[in-house]
């Protein structure tokens, strides 16, 4: 925003808006909502509990403008000049450099008509100095001199008003406030200075003006319940009492101890825990009266329960799988095998809530559909079963230790689709509120690994999966089969970006068939807010679920441009079974939709090969 913007405004008879600001929090939200930003020396009432206007001196205005000009971009800064800075206009030009110079203010403000003041107006414009002035009330000195009241009530006050604002934008002024006069004078004075392109923004003088001007505090509603607003202004939301049931909320969470949860806590890793515990303990001195926090688990930091296999069995099991039978095979019989003893239904227990403690959670990680909902028949109750979705870079080593590497973008956990009918992650044997605090603990857990932990609705992870899923089999099967790094091959000028299109084209039947039975589990309850599928609907042309799906692989080719993907690493290994079976999950689901997919059968196909030859 610009006066030149400004003055667009006013010869177009649209609004002009301002509120008063005073730090930089504010400044960013109401950044480009408003078109200008006063900081006005109404900070001495409204943050610093002074009485009068005139508290406020020069060094307080500079840091006060200095912080919404951190915060503002787009929104004009206006800084008021404090009372007695400019009574001489070697003073006035003096404090106006600081505010501009120090503050970073586009423009000043500053009270008062009346030939001198027009003088003053007139050598700051001179100097490179925007100005904007105050006639009406001018509370620096409406104590002493007219008292906080209505200006130019009678036909020569009002005319006087009139003249002061119209010297003022002779004298070069780029907009002035009219404050407390009646509407009729406000009007009078809007058309002369309309006529010149000169905004006037009105505070109580009525609905006639270029523009309105309000406390910010009193337009939000947070003064304190004691403290009588102005007759003009105007409460447009009350947040002093969501303000004090928020901070006795926090008072009370903090005094019963339930902030910081596990969640809002960022503990040890258990190695690094162990080794300052023991360091701590050898110091008789430091260790007395010290209650150390018994731990929770085996929460290893972004890697599988498995390392700690040696040491005992864990709450927590985190399975990095492959999309083929033989490994969901084992996974689950590793997961079954790492979970602590958990008393299963029937031997003296009634519900899940009998068993006592926490069900143990096993976290399913992998590319393709189904490995999830395979694990949790393989468990058979033993476990609640989340599935993660991840953008970071997953190996496994020793076929149990997940590692994980890559750009720190998303990773999302989730309890699995339940079906109108029929079981989410425990196979039945848990309540919906188990699995998402199960989630929510877990989504805590992968935030301290440094993971990122983000909770999503079963629906919505499941639409993040078959995106990735969509992502898999055209990016990351043209880097592995032409063995390029993922930027290479949605290069914008490379060759293989046309193929990845291609094999996007090839998706478009299996993307739709999979959402439809997505939605179909879901059930209409959990489709009739926002639709995380609505980019594979049916009533969207193919070429544009074509086109999300490119956009979905250019994205993540452009994220991680150098990375190697794990399939390939898999492909130069020999070991090309993930990727084969993702694809062929996905020309299997074309084949029953009755669409060929000669390009990823292809794809499929150079990857059998390649890894017969590594063998």
């Amino acid at each position: 925003m610009s006066f030149a913007d400004i003055r667009r405004k006013v010869l177009a008879t649209e609004a002009v808006t301002m509120l008063t600001c005073y730090d930089a929090g504010w400044a960013s939200l109401l950044d480009g909502t408003v078109d200008m930003l006063l900081v006005g020396d109404s900070v001495a009432n409204v943050c610093l509990g002074m009485e009068s206007t005139r508290g406020v001196g020069l060094d307080a205005m500079v840091h006060h403008t200095r912080a919404v000009r951190a915060g503002a971009r787009r929104s004009l800064v206006v800084a008021d000049m404090p009372f007695g800075t400019y009574l001489q206009r070697s003073d006035a030009l003096t404090a106006a450099a600081r505010l501009m110079s120090e503050g970073g203010a586009d423009a000043v403000k500053l009270e008062g008509g009346g030939d001198y003041l027009a003088g003053t107006v007139r050598a700051l414009s001179r100097a490179g100095i925007p100005v904007v002035g105050h006639v009406g009330l001018l509370p620096q000195t409406a104590g002493a001199a007219t008292g906080f009241r209505v200006q130019g009530q009678d036909s020569a006050g009002g005319r006087a008003v009139v003249a002061d604002a119209v010297a003022l934008a002779n004298a070069g002024a780029r907009a002035v406030v009219l404050e407390m006069v009646p509407d009729e004078v406000a009007a009078a004075a809007t058309a002369r200075l309309r006529a010149m392109g000169v905004a006037t923004i009105g505070i109580g003088a009525g609905p006639g003006c270029s523009g309105q001007v309000l406390v910010l505090h009193d337009a939000l509603g947070l003064t304190p319940p004691h403290a009588r607003a102005p007759r003009f202004s105007r409460r447009f939301a009350q947040l002093a009492p969501a303000a004090q049931a928020a901070a006795e909320a926090f008072a009370s969470a903090v005094r019963d101890g339930s902030f910081p949860s596990d969640a809002e806590s960022r503990p040890m890793a258990p190695r690094a825990r162990a080794a300052f515990r023991k360091a701590w303990e050898e110091d008789d001195a430091l260790s007395a009266g010290l209650d150390w926090p018994e731990t929770r688990g085996s929460h290893g930091g972004g890697a599988s329960a498995a390392a700690d296999a040696g040491r005992g069995q864990a709450d927590v099991a985190l399975v990095a799988v492959r999309n083929c039978p033989e490994q969901l095979r084992s996974a689950a019989g590793m997961a079954a095998e790492l979970l602590r003893p958990w008393p299963p239904l029937g031997d003296g227990c009634t519900s899940p809530a009998d068993r006592g403690a926490p069900p143990p959670v096993v976290i399913a990680i992998q590319n393709g559909m189904g490995a999830a909902e395979a694990l949790q028949a393989a468990l058979r109750g033993r476990a609640i079963v989340l599935d993660c979705v991840t953008t970071h870079g997953a190996t496994l080593e020793g076929g149990a230790v997940a590692h994980f590497g890559g750009p720190a973008n998303t990773t999302s956990v989730a309890p699995l689709l339940r079906s109108t009918g029929g079981a989410g992650g425990g196979g039945g044997a848990f309540s919906t509120q188990q699995e998402l605090d199960a989630a929510e603990s877990v989504a805590a857990w992968l935030a301290r690994a440094g993971l990122g932990g983000e909770v999503l609705s079963p629906l919505e992870q499941a639409a993040a999966r078959l995106r990735k899923l969509s992502v898999t089999c055209s990016l990351v099967a043209v880097a592995a089969t032409a063995g390029v790094t993922n930027g290479a091959a949605v290069a914008p000028e490379g060759r293989l970006r046309a193929v990845v299109r291609a094999l996007a084209e090839e998706l478009v039947p299996v993307v739709r068939s999979e959402a439809r039975r997505l939605r179909g589990a879901a059930g209409p309850a959990s489709t009739s807010a926002a639709d995380p599928l609505a980019w594979a609907a049916d009533g969207v042309g193919d070429e544009e679920v074509a086109g999300s799906i490119m956009d979905a692989a250019v994205q993540v080719g452009t994220a991680t441009s150098d990375n190697v993907c794990s399939l390939l690493a898999s492909k130069r290994g020999g070991t090309a079974h993930e990727l084969a079976a993702t694809l062929g999950w996905a020309c299997d689901a074309a084949q029953r939709e009755g669409s060929r997919t000669p390009r990823l059968r292809a794809a499929m196909a150079s990857l059998a090969a390649a890894a017969e030859a590594l063998a």
